[in-house]
């Protein structure tokens, strides 16, 4: 006999009885990965700053909108319908008749694609640059949780509509036409929406679909049952299989049945449409900056979540869990593959040696011989020639951006002559970035200077490039390849570090004048012993080695004296046949979780035998970002500080130079200002993860106390604290939250502009110039 489906309805009196509950966690657990991907959407676009931006700039640009829309419709159809299948296998093998069981059954999937429009369109409401007024946090978390009981009234309504024609052919009929009326709806409202980009449009278009899918599911229902075509109105016979048949036979059957049949080809279909968006986005940074990331993030979570449902699928046809067994099957995989290689290309300045990089000494000597600051140092009339040290705060896009732009507007508003004075570029992670640009810029100075003869080359060119998204190709790779690549090696397809490493290269257009800027080779952009014509600034990437804790440092110096406090000079790790790109190098003192993995190349090392005799063994070095211990690179510029200081009191000669010489340190910063207060720890959290919580909190401190030590240094030397200038971001109570991110909305961008146009320190500097 058919097996009919109970009357599926909850009442609120179910809500106090331990079946309900219980019923509940089963449902949760069979729908479990849907659920996942809603709590990574309400943490990545509710809490993080980051996701709040990406949702900005999808507001800003039309082609993100476009693709945005698209993409959250297949998100919540794939949410619906895998979901749906899982229920549906659940229900073959084996079946109940509880009538709370098969509600939350039957309605869980249309629920969970109903919350992924309910999430996004609250997520909307909390952001600041908009047209409609931001709803407070308390709010919308009580919208989030009546939209239950919304979805239950809207079910409750869109069914009386739809059931009020009761003969056959005529009720067919009038559920086709409001099928078709409400599709071009929809098709004609998202078109004009997409025109003319407005939010309030896009409010209303969301809450539209919304609804239509609620109404769309239950028209897809009753045209079913209309005619006869339910899976379960049909009898094991009529079906062709049963909980006995192969494997094979079943997921045939469960996809290909009268009632599904028609929905697996159009999931195809629409599949292989954003198949092709997807891919294109893994593989061509032109059309991942053009799709943008949150658009891929929806898309992505889609195509993970149809994986996850169908190990799900499969899991509850056989009964076992395969989840946990590519689970099992990824950590072996990991004992012999290595994923997460740094891209080590071959040296195209084939006479350029690490190990032969001016040290410390060297440098300072010939930069003091240059003959522009010979001059300036023997005329009587210059009562004082500054020397600057930066450094540069991580943050991403957001200290990238801050930092070139400070640095280029110095460079603009002096002429050039801010880097004649500058004589090191130290920082971490997006502080990094904006160094290696600005670095860049010096480095094609003339150049520049020749392309844009305007009275801002160097600001127009920084921002230019680091306004551009470096984030969605490598949020492509991230959850995408190196998802997999976890349970299929991938050996010729790069890690999302690498991506970045691509994206920083490339992602800025070839119209920018840095484009590819970043893709040069250190060994072309070292010092060489003997060598006194380099007229680039000091530059110092930090990172720290992650099995270890060490701080280490990329740079075009030799930093193997101990008075460095023996921080690993990463490049003497590389033979001399290797080389490493910049981008790769900023990115590996850059790679903080989760969006950079550690970075791993190797060294040979010969040990001593127990037995006597030596062997050659391989140790792999993995590094990751330099604020794990120095988030502003304030230590290696401490220790070369006090390494001149003794240099200009020992050497004869240079001693003549060094009552002139005045040393000060920039610290371009983007942090909040001011102590954050502190808060009460649940004491579960203070008994099982005290010392993790310590940890964190260790990163931060670290970083201040290295800023601190280097402060304190600067004002004992000079007596006072005008040697230390600090160039934040930030002003005290701030009304605009920077997001950090490898990708910036316009709106942040602006307030950034004009902010540096109003920074209070840069006239500061200027008057050192003078």
């Amino acid at each position: 006999m058919p097996t009919q489906p109970v009357k599926k309805t909850i009442h609120f009196s179910d809500l106090i009885h331990l079946n309900f509950w219980r019923h509940l966690l089963r449902a949760i657990w069979l729908f479990f990965p849907a659920i996942i991907f809603l709590l990574l959407s309400y943490f990545c676009f509710w809490k993080l700053t980051q996701g709040k931006d990406l949702m900005v700039i999808t507001l800003e640009n039309r082609d993100v909108f476009f693709y945005f829309i698209v993409a959250l419709v297949f998100w919540s159809y794939i949410t619906w319908y895998s979901s749906r299948l899982v229920g549906k296998a659940r229900e073959f093998e084996q079946p109940e008749e509880d009538r709370i069981w098969t509600t939350l059954r039957v309605q869980g999937p249309r629920i969970l694609a109903f919350t992924c429009y309910t999430l996004i369109l609250l997520a909307f409401f909390r952001l600041t640059p908009q047209e409609l007024p931001q709803l407070p946090d308390w709010l919308c978390s009580s919208l989030f949780i009546l939209s239950l009981p919304l979805y239950f009234f809207c079910y409750t309504a869109w069914n009386q509509f739809t059931g009020k024609v009761q003969d056959p052919v005529v009720k067919r009929k009038f559920l086709k036409s409001v099928q078709t009326t409400t599709w071009l709806m929809l098709a004609a409202g998202s078109i004009g929406v997409v025109i003319f980009k407005s939010f309030a449009g896009l409010i209303i278009l969301l809450l539209a679909l919304q609804q239509a899918m609620v109404l769309l599911l239950i028209i897809r229902r009753k045209l079913i049952e209309n005619k006869g075509e339910s899976f379960y109105q049909q009898t094991d016979m009529s079906r062709g299989f049963d909980k006995y048949s192969s494997l094979p036979e079943k997921i045939k059957g469960l996809l290909f049945d009268k009632e599904d049949s028609g929905y697996f080809r159009f999931f195809l279909y629409t599949g292989i449409f954003i198949s092709i968006i997807y891919l294109l986005t893994v593989f061509s940074v032109p059309f991942a900056v053009k799709i943008g990331s949150f658009p891929f993030v929806l898309i992505a979570f889609s195509f993970l979540l149809l994986l996850g449902n169908t190990v799900a699928f499969i899991s509850v046809l056989k009964q076992f869990n395969f989840h946990l067994l590519f689970i099992g099957l990824g950590f072996l995989i990991g004992l012999a593959f290595e994923p997460h290689y740094v891209k080590l290309p071959a040296k195209k300045e084939v006479t350029a040696s690490f190990n032969q990089r001016q040290n410390l000494k060297e440098y300072f000597t010939n930069w003091l011989n240059n003959p522009e600051r010979s001059s300036a140092l023997s005329d009587s009339a210059v009562k004082e020639y500054p020397v600057f040290f930066v450094l540069a705060d991580g943050g991403a896009s957001r200290s990238g951006y801050w930092v070139a732009s400070v640095l280029a507007k110095l460079e603009d508003s002096s002429h050039s002559v801010f880097s004649k004075h500058l004589f090191c570029l130290s920082g971490a992670s997006g502080g990094s970035v904006g160094n290696a640009a600005f670095f860049s810029l010096l480095r094609s100075k003339e150049a520049l200077l020749k392309k844009d003869t305007g009275a801002a080359p160097f600001y127009n060119a920084a921002t230019s490039y680091l306004k551009s998204d470096f984030l969605t190709f490598t949020l492509a790779r991230m959850l995408g390849p190196d998802v997999f690549r976890h349970i299929v090696p991938l050996r010729n397809t790069d890690d999302r570090a690498a991506a970045l490493a691509h994206a920083l290269e490339t992602a800025s257009g070839s119209n920018s004048f840095l484009y590819d800027s970043l893709g040069i080779g250190f060994s072309q952009i070292i010092t060489q012993k003997n060598k006194p014509d380099y007229d680039l600034p000091i530059l110092c990437i930090n990172a720290t080695r992650m099995q270890d804790g060490s701080p280490s440092v990329i740079t075009t110096i030799d930093i193997g004296d101990s008075a460095f406090n023996k921080r690993v000079d990463v490049l003497t790790l590389l033979n001399e046949e290797q080389d490493l790109k910049l981008s790769s190098a900023v990115v590996l003192g850059a790679s903080f979780p989760y969006i950079s993995p550690a970075g791993r190349f190797n060294t040979k090392v010969t040990m001593r035998k127990k037995e006597g005799g030596e062997r050659v063994v391989t140790e792999p070095h993995y590094f990751v970002d330099g604020g794990y211990f120095d988030n502003s690179g304030a230590g290696v510029v401490n220790e070369m500080i006090i390494q001149l200081q003794a240099f200009l009191k020992k050497d004869t000669l240079l001693n003549k130079k060094a009552a002139k010489l005045k040393f000060y340190v920039l610290h371009v910063s983007n942090g909040g200002i001011g102590d954050p207060l502190l808060k009460k720890v649940n004491p579960l959290i203070n008994d099982l993860a005290a010392p993790l919580k310590t940890l964190i909190g260790g990163f931060s401190s670290q970083t201040s106390v290295n800023d601190r030590r280097l402060y304190n240094y600067m004002k004992s030397q000079y007596g006072n604290t005008g040697h230390y200038i600090g160039i934040n971001l930030y002003r005290r109570y701030e009304p605009v939250d920077y997001s950090m991110n490898w990708v910036i909305s316009d709106y942040l961008l602006k307030a950034m502009d004009d902010r540096l146009r109003q920074h209070e320190t840069i006239s500061t500097v200027m008057q050192l110039l003078r």
